[in-house]
């Protein structure tokens, strides 16, 4: 018989709510907003799943009478929830509030309760039977659980898996809340969702304990929206929301791709938008760096931080197909399928960036894993994972030239190429593959101002610049000559030691990017 779970703990607390009034800028919508004004998508004709933890009285609705939710339809699928949740009430608002989230158009919304949902309401986990057949298109699930035996948890991973490829669901999962907490194994630790930590750092940090040990989560990280909502349930929900922005947009201008290529898409699409200048010390892996492409992400801040005008910007550049004989644009995306012999092959053109900036490439490559259902009890579900690999090299017409950077994880569906001041010139990223497989990429060149101290315009503050500083450094009062004017980085007429200063607050070192606020 199935046990409920040891825990499903609500990852979130309900204190009066300090609004951190930028946030909508942190992540992209107010410049969304502006750039499309009366077009911005809001979500309409998506129809969503909140699941949640009961709270200590058993409940786990919204509430419905809140003004968030006025000419909704949120059903009460479970049905035993005589009263109402504010940890459900806080999360629905910013997944699906008319002001408070981003994305007002949701409706109808589908809510259970967690041990529900997880067993005969929908995953029907352990048993002998497949999960339900779903056609809501995002699961939101801020909550964290585990079984005491992992065979139970493996199955309902397994079971998420099955449905996210199968009906085209997209899972959006919390993980949990402290800095440097483990990686919570349900739901987080599946392989086709999309886990979410605090920008702060304040979260769980990969890799995966479960379920092949080692992958990378959480997959992006959204900052705080108040000064107590500042968990992690409630960031979650501003990623299902801006899905269903994506989702809006690809139903429109994409009705020839399946639910299941949309909501793989619109993973790639999340990730290859995400932004990095907002944590100088992001890198692949955390405490050891991983410099051969073997970890994709960085295990506290995944791809970066939730940009939606940047992902709905990749998704509306259009579709462009692999080719060894014609380029794509600095930005697209594209849904493919190969087999183990392809190579795909997407060329591209770099323009050297304006004046005081840099070239920043993303690329993303996601893929789903595949669970093969049979008769047993329980049910036999039987994974498989392509082992899909990402490479960047320079290019001289449509011949490969030099290998520039690689991602060559052995465990996770996920490839990631991220390179902060790559110089102009053209190049080629190519996807190799191990076996017969549907993978989505997503890719975008932007410009970033570079910081003063950042002499030589690469993106890093290192022994290069210093050399420039040295050679035009004078001494208080005197003036400098020549083509110094850079490093007067205080503007008095002179290079001295409150240059100097300024200098070492901006040092990275190396192929690290500067941090874009060390400068006054």
């Amino acid at each position: 018989m199935k046990e409920n779970l040891a825990k499903a703990v609500l990852i979130g607390m309900l204190l009066p709510a300090i609004s951190l009034a930028d946030w909508k800028d942190d992540v992209g919508f107010t410049a969304l907003q502006a750039r499309l004004g009366g077009a911005t998508p809001t979500g309409l004709g998506i129809d969503v799943t909140q699941v949640e933890g009961p709270d200590a009285n058993g409940y786990y609705m919204p509430n419905t009478a809140n003004t968030q939710f006025t000419g909704k339809t949120i059903n009460n699928v479970t049905g035993t929830s005589s009263g109402t949740s504010g940890h459900a009430t806080i999360v629905g608002s910013y997944f699906y509030g008319l002001t408070m989230g981003l994305s007002p158009g949701i409706d109808p919304i589908d809510v259970y309760e967690v041990n529900h949902w997880l067993g005969d309401g929908f995953l029907r986990s352990y048993t002998r039977f497949d999960p339900r057949t779903e056609t809501r298109r995002i699961h939101n699930q801020s909550w964290v659980g585990a079984y005491p035996n992992d065979a139970q948890s493996i199955d309902v991973l397994r079971r998420i898996d099955l449905v996210a490829e199968r009906d085209g669901v997209l899972f959006v999962a919390a993980v949990e809340n402290g800095a440097g907490t483990e990686i919570p194994k349900i739901p987080t630790s599946a392989y086709n969702n999309i886990a979410v930590g605090l920008s702060n750092g304040v979260s769980s940090y990969g890799p995966t304990l479960i379920e092949v040990a080692g992958r990378v989560k959480p997959d992006i990280v959204v900052p705080q929206p108040t000064t107590s909502h500042s968990k992690t349930s409630y960031v979650a929900p501003i990623v299902a929301g801006s899905a269903s922005l994506l989702l809006q947009s690809a139903d429109a201008d994409y009705a020839y791709l399946t639910n299941s290529q949309k909501v793989l898409l619109t993973k790639a699409l999340l990730m290859a938008g995400a932004t990095k200048l907002e944590f100088p010390d992001w890198r692949k892996g955390f405490s050891t760096p991983s410099t051969d492409g073997t970890v994709p992400l960085d295990y506290r801040y995944g791809a970066g931080q939730l940009n939606i005008d940047n992902s709905h910007r990749i998704l509306t550049a259009g579709r462009q197909e692999a080719s060894g004989s014609s380029e794509v644009s600095v930005t697209g995306w594209d849904i493919g399928s190969a087999s183990s012999t392809t190579v795909r092959q997407y060329y591209f053109d770099v323009p050297a960036p304006p004046a005081s900036s840099v070239n920043s490439l993303s690329v993303i490559v996601t893929w789903y894993r595949k669970i093969t259902s049979s008769n047993g009890n329980p049910r036999v579900l039987t994974p498989s994972l392509a082992n899909i690999d990402l490479h960047l090299y320079t290019a001289d017409g449509f011949v490969r030239g030099d290998l520039r950077d690689q991602s060559v994880s052995a465990v996770d569906n996920v490839e990631h190429i991220y390179i902060y001041g790559l110089p102009a010139g053209r190049y080629v990223f190519e996807i190799t593959f191990n076996a017969s497989w549907t993978y989505a990429v997503a890719w975008d060149l932007t410009q970033w101002p570079t910081v003063r101290p950042d002499l030589d315009g690469d993106g890093h503050v290192d022994a290069d610049d210093l050399a420039l500083f040295q050679a035009c450094a004078t001494a208080p009062g005197i003036p400098w000559t020549g083509n110094c004017a850079a490093a007067d980085f205080d503007d008095d007429g002179d290079i001295d030691q409150d240059d100097f200063a300024l200098f070492q607050r901006c040092f990275s070192g190396p192929d690290v990017v500067a941090d874009p606020h060390c400068y006054p």
